[in-house]
């Protein structure tokens, strides 16, 4: 009998160049989603099939923090940086699961626009858009 699998969200590390994010948001805390097309299909008038590779091996990711997490500043500053000495804002990212399973890196990252920030009556969130270089998925 296969044991059952087990996740925790405490357990999933993500890693901005040198620092550990923290304070990530109440529910959904992490997007990674492909920037390119993947792989399309066009088809002739006579039937004929042709795939074509999208080349582009970037993502998207959608980071949500809390709306009191130091790392929204953090990464409001990597973002000024970036803006501020034309590109020299990336770091390496890491997101790995201590439990095993998936883990997604990629040699540059970057903040790409400011964060949103939003006010009510209770501390929300902060949603953080970051773009990357090639990215990689491996499995362990």
């Amino acid at each position: 009998m296969a044991r059952p699998k087990r996740y925790y969200c405490k357990d999933i590390i993500i890693a901005f160049g040198p620092r550990i994010l923290s304070g990530y948001g109440e529910d959904s805390f992490l997007e990674i989603a492909p920037s390119g097309e993947g792989v399309q299909k066009s088809t002739g008038c006579d039937g004929e099939t042709t795939r074509s590779l999208d080349p582009d091996k970037t993502f998207h990711l959608t980071l949500t923090l809390k709306q009191t997490s130091d790392d929204v500043s953090f990464l409001q500053r990597r973002y000024d940086m970036d803006r501020e000495t034309s590109g020299l804002g990336s770091f390496p990212i890491l997101v790995r699961n201590k439990l095993g399973g998936e883990i997604f890196s990629a040699s540059d990252c970057w903040v790409a626009n400011s964060p949103t920030h939003g006010y009510g009556k209770t501390a929300g969130d902060v949603a953080v858009e970051m773009d990357t270089g090639e990215g990689t998925w491996l499995e362990v």
